[in-house]
């Protein structure tokens, strides 16, 4: 027969004996279904996996025996997984479904899948669905198998994540927030919350890659009491005055009556000047004694949507809990 992506393909007719096409028990087999099926369809051009190939020449041989049109055959090159093997659970989610759950916007995968094995024939890489079809043919099928990647879908959706309206984003991300109970109801959301998620998700669109990471990256937005890092704690807040430079920021900050990034950095400045030390030993303690991680969105634009209140609160209990530890370890 001849494949419309592989040219002609042969099989010797002497090795293909007689096959089961009903079971004792009256089911038929997939062989004969799927023939039936495609024929009632009126199904023209079949494309499929190549693991398929062998099936073919039995499939052909029952659209000629019950009198239908032989359809088009074109197989396509199977998606393995980074180690070269079939794609399985393994190397990720196989389900389409599962993506969904992880966050993943449908465009963002479409979009990859259709690049396994397809190119456009230039550089682009984003496409929109109506590109993508414009775009398609078979003769920009690779006959090679492609090589499912996490990095690279990851790569696709933090694409569609940057250039998507935070209106959308948010109300997109209202759900996961809702499932990791960081808020009660999407539909009684109360304006001044609503207008809160917008301002953490301005802070994190460039940072995630897709929905899940962002419940990860900024849970400290959403609870009153954060688990700080070990490996934060014990790297940056546990060290020799840190106590002190916490405290001092804390008394500055408590005293503004603005609370705006340029009255915070001044704030930062004046205990940096105050205590004869560099801003890095100011801003690396007070990013965890915040937020618990080592990284994050810039300090001064996380502080101004924590709000003041909060600010102080968490470096306040931050102080407490070094000084606590330091009594345990003495």
């Amino acid at each position: 027969f001849d494949d419309l992506l592989r040219g002609e393909v042969t099989f010797d007719g002497g090795l293909l004996s007689d096959f089961v096409i009903m079971k004792s028990d009256g089911i038929p087999t997939y062989n004969y279904a799927v023939v039936i099926d495609d024929a009632l369809m009126k199904i023209t051009d079949v494309m499929r996996g190549d693991d398929h190939i062998s099936n073919t020449p039995k499939q052909i041989v029952i659209y000629e025996a019950l009198g239908f049109d032989v359809p088009k055959f074109a197989h396509i090159p199977m998606i393995m997984g980074q180690d070269h093997t079939r794609l399985s659970k393994r190397h990720g989610a196989t389900s389409v479904m599962e993506y969904k759950k992880m966050g993943y916007i449908p465009e963002a995968v479409v979009n990859y899948i259709t690049h396994l094995g397809w190119s456009s024939g230039d550089e682009r890489e984003i496409f929109t669905k109506e590109e993508l079809i414009k775009e398609f043919s078979l003769d920009k099928i690779s006959k090679h198998a492609a090589v499912f990647s996490m990095e690279k879908l990851n790569w696709f959706n933090s694409e569609y994540l940057k250039n998507m309206s935070i209106d959308s984003l948010t109300k997109m991300l209202l759900p996961f927030l809702k499932e990791a109970n960081y808020i009660e109801n999407e539909e009684s959301l109360s304006p001044a919350k609503n207008e809160y998620i917008k301002e953490v998700v301005k802070l994190m669109q460039g940072r995630i890659k897709n929905f899940s990471q962002f419940i990860d990256y900024a849970d400290y937005f959403f609870v009153d009491k954060i688990d700080i890092e070990p490996q934060a704690f014990d790297s940056v807040l546990n060290k020799e005055g840190v106590p002190g430079i916490l405290q001092a920021l804390k008394e500055n900050l408590s005293a503004l009556k603005y609370w705006d990034e340029e009255s915070i950095e001044n704030a930062v400045r004046e205990v940096a000047s105050s205590l004869q030390i560099k801003g890095g030993q100011i801003i690396h303690p007070t990013r965890v004694a915040l937020s618990g991680k080592k990284i994050g969105p810039g300090l001064f634009e996380l502080m101004v949507v924590l709000g003041q209140d909060k600010t102080v609160k968490r470096l306040k209990e931050t102080i407490e809990k070094i000084e606590e530890v330091k009594k345990n370890i003495n």
